[in-house]
């Protein structure tokens, strides 16, 4: 809803991608989520630059899902 509403772009449908991706990880759609988050990581670099707290956010999540992937293919 909120690409129709928002922009691709905008900060508030980054943010709402990302949650997207968490949940989508919670429920066992792991590459799901990854490609999700990646897109998130990626736009957040590009609209809100390196150091922003979202963008630092978005790399985190990135990487806890990673970690979430590699401990199910263990």
């Amino acid at each position: 809803m909120r690409k129709r509403i928002f922009v691709p772009e905008h900060p508030d449908t980054i943010k709402a991608m990302s949650n997207l991706a968490i949940s989508l990880c919670y429920i066992g759609k792991i590459d799901e989520a990854l490609s999700m988050q990646q897109h998130v990581l990626e736009k957040s670099q590009r609209i809100l630059g390196l150091e922003h707290p979202d963008t630092i956010a978005a790399m985190n999540n990135l990487e806890i899902m990673r970690n979430m992937q590699q401990g199910m293919n263990e």
